[in-house]
């Protein structure tokens, strides 16, 4: 997992500071598109999915405009200031393999990457990662035994993965789709201990549990631990600076905010939209020739299609899955750094605790010499819980209190309070037991349906690379079909 941190490089911080406070107050005042606006392609959704749609159309010379519910773009990419402290409240890396860190070098973001493993804890033993390589980490943490069956399963687990990337699907592999992935890791002949971790890592990936997706979907989403495993990347001062930076290059005069879209027409020529302004309920129509919905998965069943969804993609909608993810910021003085550091003073953090407090990332620096700020990914169940709308936060905090007690004996009293980020539902895809991401129902998303385009992680995996592939996957098909014409 990626060691986040805090960004306090003086000169650095302070530029991108600027260029933050200049693109965020661009598009904080964004206002409605005149009515009957009209544009080669409307866009559904300022989030990562819908930038990336709209940046990659303009370079193609192809018009477009977003509508974005909220006040303001990025989606679940949202970065906390504490002061000259940055710590992600959203969006954590981008992995290796994200098509974003082309667009994040095209546009001249500082990034930093870190190794793909965290220490971990498993049945309250810690194993810290303080080694210089991924492979060092394992062969600490695995005996020999262990450590030789690992890796001949993990290149067993890559065989299937380069099927899987050109879609050759087996009768075999076919069959993983309809037992759960828990159950097919626990024929190996893998140790306990090691079920164990992959159970940890894969969980805090999916936020939920193994047994809740199909074998295949679960070696799709292990593709980032394959051979030395990936590369995570952070971009210093925010992973919110690329949907900010997104934005400028589309401009803010292509962005509406505040704009919920109620209904998509397909027509002869082309798609009609009707979108309301939020702050003032006054309705809009908008037409274009293409459409592109970019909104998260739990919120399709809000919108109207004129004709209806068709019933395989109704049925692809209705079936899917959904993980959980919610960030809690922990603020501890400066005492309880004892508790994450080894006697050499080296921290082990990040560290995937196998508890309701998920993985424990640092900011690594103090704030104004009093303390620390100790970042907290709770995943699955607990993620659940915590976001339900009935519970008090002074629940969350009494029962986060407990699991430091079980993670590191004494903690909680260094503990000075809470700022907590409650992610919308379904904050990542998945795709239960008898679905993946190649079946049928997930290939209708892939496609338009006349005019309308599906984009989103939803629509190819779990995480922000679905978002960008997505986005390409829209990108390339409108420009081939307006070259057609």
């Amino acid at each position: 997992m990626l060691k986040q941190r805090s960004f306090k490089k003086p000169f650095l911080s302070a530029i991108l500071s600027c260029v933050y406070i200049l693109t965020s107050f661009s598009y904080s005042n964004a206002s409605p598109f005149p009515n009957n606006t009209q544009t080669d392609v409307i866009i559904v959704g300022g989030g990562l999915s819908g930038l990336t749609t709209a940046y990659k159309l303009r370079k193609a010379g192809i018009s477009c405009k977003v509508l974005e519910l909220s006040p303001r773009v990025g989606g679940r990419a949202r970065t906390a200031k504490y002061d000259d402290i940055k710590i992600e409240a959203g969006l954590a890396e981008f992995w290796e393999s994200n098509p974003a860190l082309q667009i994040i070098k095209e546009l001249k973001l500082p990034y930093e990457k870190s190794l793909t493993y965290s220490s971990v804890m498993i049945q309250n033993k810690l194993y810290p990662f303080t080694q210089n390589t991924n492979d060092d980490f394992l062969k600490f943490m695995f005996n020999p035994n262990d450590y030789s069956n690992f890796i001949k399963w993990n290149a067993s687990m890559a065989k299937y993965y380069s099927q899987i990337k050109v879609k050759k699907f087996d009768k075999y592999l076919i069959s993983l789709q309809h037992i759960p992935f828990s159950e097919w890791i626990s024929k190996t002949n893998l140790s306990k201990k090691t079920q164990e971790w992959i159970r940890m890592s894969i969980e805090v990936e999916i936020g939920t549990k193994w047994q809740n997706i199909s074998a295949l979907d679960g070696i799709a989403e292990w593709h980032i631990f394959l051979g030395k495993g990936e590369s995570p990347h952070e971009i210093e001062g925010g992973n919110e600076l690329l949907p900010q930076a997104l934005a400028k290059e589309i401009g803010s005069e292509n962005i509406g905010l505040n704009m919920q879209v109620m209904r998509f027409k397909n027509t002869k020529e082309g798609v009609e939209i009707e979108a309301m302004d939020t702050a003032d309920l006054k309705h809009y129509k908008y037409k274009a020739k293409y459409a592109v919905s970019a909104i998260p998965l739990y919120r399709l069943a809000e919108l109207q299609f004129d004709p209806p969804l068709t019933k395989e993609r109704q049925e692809a909608i209705s079936t899917q899955t959904w993980g959980s993810y919610f960030t809690a910021h922990v603020f501890m003085s400066k005492d309880a750094k004892k508790y994450w550091t080894d006697k050499n003073n080296q921290s082990v953090l990040p560290l995937l605790s196998d508890s309701q407090l998920g993985v424990v990332y640092s900011a690594n620096e103090t704030k104004k010499d009093d303390g620390y700020i100790v970042n907290l990914l709770i995943t699955g169940d607990a993620a659940e819980k915590f976001n339900y709308r009935s519970i008090l936060f002074e629940q969350v905090r009494d029962e986060l209190n407990i699991e430091f007690e079980k993670v590191w004996k004494g903690s909680s009293k260094y503990i000075q309070k809470y700022q907590f980020y409650r992610y919308h539902p379904r904050a990542i895809a998945s795709w239960p037991v008898g679905r993946s991401r190649f079946d049928k129902l997930s290939e209708s998303m892939r496609k338009p349906q006349g005019n309308i385009y599906f984009a989103g992680d939803f629509t190819e995996s779990s995480h922000s690379d679905g978002a960008v592939n997505s986005a390409l996957r829209v990108v390339n098909d409108i420009v081939a079909r307006e070259k057609k014409k």
